[in-house]
């Protein structure tokens, strides 16, 4: 019994201390992976738009995370951008339908490791608007990233 034993167990050693070869010159799983993923484009776009009441001093805009305001003396329009070169041209514009309201330029922030970016405009025009449902678009240079709904209560 102590034969079979110690030849179940050299067979065992035997496979283990095999099994796990490879030649040099056959590919690897995790490497035939990345040599086919193809490069992802990094597009110039504008990855999240935010409507908040302030900014404060860390850069952190406060008040958001609705789309209903009531009356606020102005609106701030949180912008996070992916791909975009510090002070690009940006604008953002209050409208209600196809009435433009009021039309701010900014520009882009200047991008952190992964290349992303946070920007502000503020709307003073915001501040005199009626109860009602208005549009907020953020453009690119000239091309549209987005438009965000709010409603402002009595």
């Amino acid at each position: 019994m102590t034969r079979r034993v110690l030849a179940s167990l050299a067979l065992l050693v035997a496979t283990g201390a095999c099994g796990d070869r490879t030649t040099p010159d056959e590919p690897r799983l995790d490497s035939a992976a990345s040599a086919v993923a193809p490069e992802i484009p990094e597009t110039p776009r504008v990855a999240s738009i935010d409507i908040g009441l302030a900014v404060d001093s860390g850069g952190r805009l406060l008040g958001g995370g609705t789309q209903t305001f009531q009356r606020p003396q102005t609106l701030i329009v949180g912008v996070l951008t992916q791909f975009v070169d510090a002070g690009a041209p940006m604008t953002a514009r209050l409208m209600q339908g196809s009435r433009t309201i009021e039309s701010v330029a900014f520009l882009a922030g200047v991008p952190d490791g992964s290349r992303s970016a946070r920007a502000h405009a503020e709307l003073p025009a915001a501040g005199s608007l009626q109860p009602g449902d208005y549009d907020i678009e953020v453009l690119l240079g000239e091309v549209s990233q987005g438009i965000r709904r709010i409603t402002i209560l009595e």
